[in-house]
C-alpha cells in the first residue's frame, strides 16, 4: 500500500490515472527497441492536502544523467534570489552554504561571483557533476539524504544556509531528506528552497506541470508544512515567472518541530 510522502498517511486517493507512459525526454536510439513505460497515477492526501505521483519511476533511472544542465535555461529570478540571500540574518560572505541538487554549478557559481567563499554543492547526476567540477566548483556527487549531510557536515562543519532549487518535487523520500536538512543546517541558519508553485498551474489548467519527475505538486501551504514538521519556520515567501510560476520560500531552523 502506497503512502503519502509527506505525511505517511496510506493510501492517497487517486484523482486521476493516465496509463503507462514513456518517459518523457528520453528518446530510443533503435527505432525497433522495446520502449520502457511506467504508470502516472495523480493522487491527493486528504490528511495534509500534498498531491502527488505514486509509484515514482526510481530515481536512478531518471537522474544518472540529465538530458539537459541548467545553465542552458534562462532562469531571470536568480538576481533576486541572490539579493534575498544576502539580506539574511547572520549570513555574510564567510557563511557555509550548501546547495542541494547543484546540478551545474550555476547558482554556486552566481553566489561566488557576489563574493561568498564557502560554497558546497551535491549533486545526483554524473553529467552535471562533471560541469560543475569543470568551473571549478566544490561539487559532491551523490543524492542527498540524512546519511549524506552527515558525512558532509563531519568534512564541512553545519551549514549556515542550504538552498535547494527545483528539487523537493523530485523527492519521494520526503521524511529522509527533511531530517538531512536538520543535519546539516546550524540552529537560527536557514534553508532557501524552491519549487514549481501547483496554486499557479491549477488556475491556469496548466496541465504540462504534471509529468513523470514531478512526485510532488506542492502549495505555499503543503511547503510550509514541510518546513514546519522538520522545525524550519517560514520567514518569507513569493513566486518568479519560471517555467510557469516558481514559488520561493525561506525558512528558519527553530529546531520546533510542527506537526509530525
Amino acid at each position: 500500500m502506497s503512502s503519502c510522502h509527506l505525511c505517511r498517511e496510506p493510501a492517497p486517493a487517486e484523482l486521476i490515472n493516465f496509463g503507462a507512459h514513456p518517459i518523457a525526454h528520453r528518446f530510443l536510439t533503435d527505432p525497433a527497441a522495446s520502449e520502457y513505460t511506467h504508470s502516472v497515477s495523480l493522487c491527493l492526501c486528504e490528511r495534509c492536502g500534498l498531491i502527488q505521483l505514486t509509484d515514482p519511476i526510481p530515481p536512478q533511472m531518471l537522474y544518472t544523467e540529465y538530458a539537459w544542465l541548467s545553465s542552458w535555461k534562462p532562469q531571470p529570478h536568480v538576481p533576486r534570489l541572490v539579493s534575498l540571500i544576502t539580506q539574511l540574518p547572520g549570513i555574510d560572505k564567510n557563511s557555509r552554504i550548501l546547495e542541494v541538487g547543484c546540478n551545474d554549478g550555476m547558482f554556486l557559481s552566481a553566489l561566488e561571483r557576489e563574493g561568498f567563499r564557502n560554497l558546497v554543492g551535491i549533486e545526483p547526476a554524473q553529467d552535471a557533476v562533471r560541469a560543475a567540477k569543470g568551473k571549478g566548483l566544490n561539487v559532491v556527487h551523490g543524492y542527498f539524504s540524512d546519511e549524506a549531510a552527515r558525512k558532509l557536515v563531519s568534512e564541512h562543519g553545519k551549514f549556515d544556509l542550504l538552498v535547494t532549487r527545483q528539487v523537493l518535487e523530485h523527492i519521494t523520500a520526503l521524511e529522509d531528506f527533511r531530517e538531512g536538512l536538520r543535519t546539516a543546517v546550524r540552529v537560527g541558519g536557514h534553508a532557501l528552497i524552491e519549487v514549481p508553485n501547483f496554486e499557479f498551474s491549477l488556475a491556469t489548467m496548466d496541465y504540462s506541470a504534471i509529468w513523470e519527475e514531478h512526485v510532488n505538486h506542492f502549495t505555499l501551504d503543503t511547503l510550509s508544512r514541510f518546513c514546519t514538521d522538520g522545525g524550519f519556520s517560514v520567514t518569507h515567501s513569493e513566486t518568479a515567472p519560471f517555467c510557469g510560476e516558481a514559488l520561493i520560500a525561506i525558512a528558519e531552523y527553530t529546531q520546533t518541530a510542527g506537526h509530525i
